[in-house]
């Protein structure tokens, strides 16, 4: 007589099929087989719970990304991430900051944005609008150095949050900054920012 067990096991998109059999003694052939039957019942256990915590410790060691969605790209890392430093004495927009391939999406999760001052009570505030090239405004923040009149309150300001903006595919987006309070020049500021996100199917 056999007693046979199967699991299913996920390897990347695919399932494999985990599928075992162990020959076990007839009660009939053994006199009082009861007992043979429990431990070699036992045994069969154990050695496939062996097995099967093997096999996860492999498939554990395989990098993993996870995501909360079953439209994920299909490559073998969709993570996609870009970063940079603005100069404002230089223009207050960055273009093509990152970008969605032509047959697929872009979903931002995290977006980090900075501003970088170069003067002790230099102060501002700023809106900071991220748009596609398609002419759609995908994302509007806001950042300021505490107290605008107060140099006592001044600060270097980050925004970071968690999103879920999605950026159809073939689209590019670009940053745009603008104060709507500065004290200094131009040249004493500059912008920071780290934009992430994953690939998914339109």
């Amino acid at each position: 007589m056999n007693i046979c067990a199967g699991w299913y096991l996920i390897f990347g998109r695919s399932w494999v099929r985990i599928f075992l059999c162990f020959p076990i003694m007839d009660v009939d052939d053994v006199g009082s087989g009861s007992v043979h039957l429990v431990q070699e019942v036992q045994l069969m256990t154990r050695t496939m719970i062996g097995l099967l915590c093997l096999l996860v410790g492999l498939v554990a060691t395989r990098p993993a990304y996870a995501y909360p969605s079953a439209v994920v790209s299909s490559g073998i890392n969709p993570v996609r991430s870009a970063a940079g430093l603005q100069d404002f004495d230089t223009g207050f927009s960055r273009s093509s900051v990152i970008s969605a391939p032509p047959d697929q999406d872009l979903v931002l999760t995290d977006i980090i944005l900075g501003c970088v001052i170069e003067n002790d009570d230099a102060r501002f505030s700023a809106s900071i609008k991220l748009i596609g090239s398609d002419g759609v405004t995908y994302g509007v923040y806001a950042m300021q150095s505490g107290r605008l009149y107060d140099s006592a309150t001044t600060r270097a300001s980050n925004f970071a949050g968690q999103t879920g903006v999605r950026i159809p595919a073939g689209v590019s987006l670009s940053i745009q900054w603008t104060f709507g309070y500065q004290s200094h020049a131009n040249f004493y500021y500059s912008g920071t920012y780290t934009l992430s996100g994953y690939l998914a199917n339109p």
